[in-house]
């Protein structure tokens, strides 16, 4: 999935492999503010995390390692491809 145009109301600075795992492969645990961090992947997923102001993970990926963006996710003005 790609995401174009996509901005913050927060952007948080912690890092995806330093959040604590859960039961569910897709949700870590960040301490700092005590809730889940939803990574998406698809655009159901980012859409229901959209609607449910979730604090999400967003990965991009470069030529030879997967980096994420974490934080909530301001309604977009945005387009999905």
């Amino acid at each position: 999935m790609r995401i174009t145009n996509c901005s913050f109301k927060y952007r948080c600075d912690n890092k995806w492999e330093d959040l604590d795992k859960t039961d569910q492969p897709k949700i870590r645990y960040c301490r700092e503010c005590d809730r889940g961090v939803h990574h998406c992947d698809n655009k159901t997923e980012y859409q229901e995390a959209l609607k449910s102001k979730r604090c999400i993970a967003l990965s991009s990926e470069s030529k030879d390692e997967t980096n994420y963006v974490l934080g909530v996710p301001r309604m977009p003005r945005m387009e999905i491809e």
